[in-house]
């Protein structure tokens, strides 16, 4: 699967582009973890960077989609992607000296989110002011065992390290940048209650926490996603940074008087009921692919 991720978001979505052509106005830094290091490795449309590494703009070669699968190369499910850095010249911070004698002639590459699964590492020591939109979910608590898997126990142990990992970020975010950050996460309820307040009309608030908290339970797995949750989960992060942006600039008119997010155009009931299956981790089959409206 890991030789196949790449290749199938290649020709798919990225359609052979390489990192340079990922210039835009807004810097784009895709993260990954690398094995060889034990930190973080992240590529620009500039060039790649890693800890103990350096820096090397001899990324001509190097697709997006590779870029994006090491990113979202899940443990378990994926075994670290290989870059070969052989013939790369790697530099200091300072772009002084050449690629040390001890790099390695591959470097493997695991998901971002086991070092720094809210991708803050280069945010840490900047002077910008922080915005930061958290879609980690939060693994619940297990009542009943009796019909988990040998492969979602196994999840389940790595689900440990990983909350962790979320948990302990957040709070050295809060520590260091605490008075330049605003971190959204889970729980709409201040945006509720934020939008009471301006008379908001023809929403169901209790519908509204309902689809947050089964967007938060969206499984992370191969199964294709439904549109219903692309969308859904498009407009959580549009409701998200639609609330952060008019707390942050309340003198603004223009964004005070403008529209919020509006609810995806679906059946309340089909919408529910794809989110609800959603939330079901399948590893070979689709669980609700059989869903339509009819």
């Amino acid at each position: 699967m890991s030789k196949a991720f790449p290749q199938v978001l290649d020709e798919e979505l990225f359609e052979g582009r390489k990192m340079k052509q990922a210039e835009a106005a807004t810097e784009w830094s895709c993260n990954a973890t690398c094995i060889n290091t034990l930190k973080r490795f992240r590529f620009k449309s500039s060039d790649i960077y890693g800890y103990l590494l350096g820096r090397s703009s001899d990324i001509d070669d190097i697709p997006i989609a590779f870029a994006v699968a090491a990113s979202a190369a899940y443990p378990v499910g994926f075994a670290p992607l290989e870059l070969d850095v052989e013939a790369r010249e790697f530099r200091d911070l300072y772009g002084t000296g050449t690629q040390k004698p001890e790099n390695p002639a591959k470097l493997y590459l695991t998901d971002g989110g086991v070092y720094d699964n809210l991708g803050s590492e280069s945010m840490l020591k900047s002077p910008v002011p922080l915005l930061m939109l958290d879609a980690s979910g939060a693994s619940q608590p297990l009542w009943d065992n009796s019909h988990m898997s040998k492969l979602e126990l196994a999840n389940r142990t790595l689900a440990v390290g990983l909350d962790q990992v979320v948990y302990l970020r957040r709070r050295l975010l809060f520590e260091v940048k605490q008075h330049q950050q605003l971190i959204l996460g889970r729980g709409l309820g201040k945006i509720i209650e934020y939008w009471r307040e301006r008379g908001t009309r023809g929403m169901n608030m209790e519908q509204l926490l309902q689809v947050e908290q089964l967007c938060a339970a969206l499984r992370t797995d191969m199964d294709g996603f439904h549109d219903v949750e692309i969308e859904y989960l498009m407009w959580l992060g549009a409701v998200k940074i639609d609330y952060a942006l008019r707390l942050l600039l309340p003198g603004n008119e223009q964004l005070q008087q403008s529209k919020m997010p509006e609810l995806p155009d679906y059946d309340a009931g089909f919408a529910t009921a794809v989110l609800e299956r959603g939330g079901k981790m399948s590893i070979f089959k689709p669980l609700h692919h059989d869903l339509h409206l009819n």
